[in-house]
């Protein structure tokens, strides 16, 4: 996690000055925060103490991104570089390889299978105690793009984005035990580790801003499923099937085509993925990735909204 995201980033970084990207969006993630951070964490909370080791790799690279958004507009003098540390965030086209994939893709897919089978019981690991704030993808990218829209009245600093909700782990299994309409019983294995008790963001700096989530957590529960039933056979998600979305042939087929008005866009990484190369020539940059329809959004509300620059930078 350490080499690749801050591979990424520098790449994506030093791209972005030197064919002057007007704006470039980088994604953080909340345990760049202390492990025993109060809560809801506020942005002044980063680096005041030791992250959870079990993210320290990860958390370090996302650190020095945050951090490399802020010195690079105090060195060129431009406020060109915002920082966005999300929540957990989900969706349409979410990771469910259950080797490496977020508790709520995990959940959905353990649910659906466990129906599909017959299963009496389904065990999850730990007391289902600990909470946590889930996001809407699309949610991200409007937030993503409200700060591209209003970067002159941002501060040279990371803006946390969330949704200020939190819920158990034990509420969210029957949410989604719910939406799937698995009848059996639900047991937790109280020997398996639970994690972090609480991670909540505080995002009152950037909702004061005027940007606000409009998808409640079981409406976006509801589209996750549904995407989920629908893809593939048999109603199950592969867990490689970004392999085949690669982001150049999404842009080549729909999204490029429909964006003329972007003069320069980066695109790196994303929801696990890893960068693969970078093509600079103006007036187009693109970092050609092994991605999701996630970013292809983005670009289609880039240009919906007008915006000539843009960069997307996410690990």
């Amino acid at each position: 996690y350490l080499r690749v995201n801050l591979a990424i980033q520098n790449n994506v970084f030093e791209a972005a000055r030197e064919f002057e990207v007007k704006n470039l969006v980088f994604y953080g993630s909340s345990c760049t925060y202390p492990k025993d951070c109060p809560q809801p964490m506020k942005e002044e909370s980063l680096l005041a103490g030791m992250v959870e080791e079990t993210s320290l790799g990860y958390a370090a690279a996302k650190i020095a991104g945050l951090v490399g958004c802020r010195v690079y507009n105090e060195q060129y003098g431009k406020n060109r570089f915002i920082a966005l540390p999300p929540n957990s965030m989900y969706g349409p086209n979410d990771n469910v390889d259950l080797d490496n994939c977020h508790v709520l893709s995990a959940l959905i897919r353990r649910f659906h299978e466990a129906k599909a089978s017959g299963a009496a019981t389904v065990t999850l690991w730990g007391s289902g105690r600990p909470r946590r704030e889930f996001i809407y993808s699309r949610d991200v990218a409007a937030a993503s793009l409200f700060a591209v829209q209003h970067s002159e009245h941002l501060e040279n600093r990371h803006y946390n984005i969330g949704t200020g909700i939190d819920y158990s782990i034990k509420k969210l299994a029957s949410i989604i035990a719910e939406i799937v309409d698995y009848t059996g019983e639900v047991l937790w294995d109280k020997s398996k580790p639970d994690g972090a008790p609480r991670k909540l963001l505080d995002s009152t700096r950037f909702l004061s801003l005027g940007w606000k989530p409009k998808t409640d957590l079981r409406d976006g529960l509801q589209k996750t499923y549904q995407w989920y039933r629908s893809f593939g056979r048999a109603g199950l998600a592969p867990p490689n099937w970004w392999a085949k979305a690669h982001p150049t042939r999404l842009m080549r087929e729909g999204s490029m085509r429909k964006t003329p008005k972007i003069t320069a866009v980066i695109l790196a990484g994303g929801f696990g993925t890893r960068l693969r190369s970078v093509v600079c020539d103006r007036p187009k940059v693109l970092a050609e990735v092994s991605g999701r329809p996630f970013l292809a959004y983005i670009l289609d509300q880039v240009s919906s909204a007008g915006v000539r620059r843009v960069g997307i930078s996410t690990g």
